[in-house]
């Protein structure tokens, strides 16, 4: 994952390197895009059909057109990619990561994060499937769409942790159908 908010400040509205997709960075605490790189890594090494290569991809070393052009993004991931003699290349986009404050019951500020994942085949350079995840917990009386998640999570007031792990479930099998082998 590389850490949008460390780039561009929290409050930021910016579109994704990869996508274009707009989001705004918010808060992201300590040590929460090692957690989230942890978290997918944990879920890849499940996937015993492949040959994952987890070298991190360093936001430092990319060019700064490469964060902020969406050609030269793609172009960047592609080499990566090359370089470690990959067929594709996910990278995550960590804009929000701020836990709870208060209880499973009750709480004064509720979990909010916001990512996107991405896939890029390196022999075309193409972005072949993205997903995003947007969410700030909120009580169900203010969105009934929202029920499935509020009995998922039964009833409760979530840490961010839990809903990037729930995240990342849902995501998986779509990233999954996405390979293109």
């Amino acid at each position: 994952f590389i850490d949008m908010s460390a780039i561009f400040g929290s409050d930021a509205s910016v579109r994704g390197p990869a996508t274009h997709q707009v989001f705004v960075t918010g808060p992201v605490e300590a040590g929460a895009r090692e957690r989230l790189d942890g978290m997918l890594r944990q879920e890849l090494s499940r996937w015993q059909v492949l040959n994952w290569d987890t070298a991190a991809i360093d936001s430092n070393a990319l060019p700064a057109e490469a964060i902020t052009q969406h050609e030269a993004h793609l172009r960047a991931l592609r080499d990566v990619g090359v370089a470690g003699g990959g067929e594709v290349v996910l990278a995550g986009y960590l804009y929000t990561f701020e836990d709870r404050r208060g209880g499973d019951y009750g709480v004064e500020s509720p979990a909010s994060i916001a990512f996107e994942l991405v896939l890029i085949q390196v022999s075309t350079g193409q972005l072949i499937w993205r997903k995003r995840y947007d969410e700030q917990q909120q009580p169900l009386s203010n969105n009934l769409m929202a029920i499935g998640r509020f009995f998922k999570r039964k009833g409760r007031w979530v840490a961010a942790l839990e809903m990037a792990r729930q995240a990342i479930d849902e995501m998986m099998p779509e990233l999954r159908n996405a390979l293109p082998y």
